[in-house]
């Protein structure tokens, strides 16, 4: 037994932090993001009190190291399900850039904020010009075959009503039945039900 090495992380495996909610060493960096926030505030505020919680928002994204990019007011709508006895809310959504360490208390924050009725922060896809175009591109490539497709289907579905009638077998020829012949039928199928009652 003492011929075993000592044991080793796997690579890429990170080690664990010593503490909750204390960042692991490979987290530590000041690496920055792409991020989202969407932040709802009551409806119940005036235009000058929505106004002046958009600006305390946009102080704590600035304050963390944020670099706002966009900032877009998606205005009044109903939520959901009540939210603290409000029913409608004002979205605003904010795009940035930030460092990573800084999300977890920018998010502690805003949920202590009283203006704030819920807020959401999501990592953003940044996609360059070429995965545009090629996305694009993609989207181009199955409108013409989902075009294509339709075609052939509908070809085909006048192909089968064209060729449909021909390939109908026509009726069988119809004997003509004299009135007596049908009253005897009649009368055998009557006395066949009247026997086996």
């Amino acid at each position: 037994m003492d011929n075993l090495a000592p044991m080793e992380p796997i690579s890429g495996s990170a080690p664990i932090p010593d503490r909750v909610g204390e960042a692991a060493p490979h987290e530590q960096s000041d690496q920055t993001g792409a991020y989202e926030l969407m932040a709802i505030f009551p409806a119940t505020l005036s235009e000058e009190e929505v106004a002046a919680a958009q600006v305390k928002v946009k102080t704590a994204l600035t304050e963390r190291g944020a670099a706002i990019e966009t900032d877009q007011d998606f205005g009044k709508r109903k939520l959901a399900y009540p939210i603290k006895h409000v029913r409608q809310g004002v979205y605003h959504v904010y795009n940035f850039r930030a460092p990573k360490l800084g999300l977890q208390k920018l998010g502690s924050e805003l949920q202590l904020m009283p203006e704030v009725l819920r807020h959401l922060i999501m990592v953003r896809t940044v996609r360059t010009q070429a995965q545009l175009e090629a996305k694009a591109a993609l989207r181009e490539r199955i409108q013409a075959k989902r075009m294509a497709a339709e075609e052939r289907a509908v070809a085909e579905r006048t192909k089968e009503a064209i060729a449909a009638p021909a390939e109908r077998p026509a009726p069988a020829p119809t004997r003509e039945v004299s009135k007596e012949e049908l009253e005897q039928k009649l009368e055998e199928i009557l006395k066949d039900e009247t026997l086996g009652e």
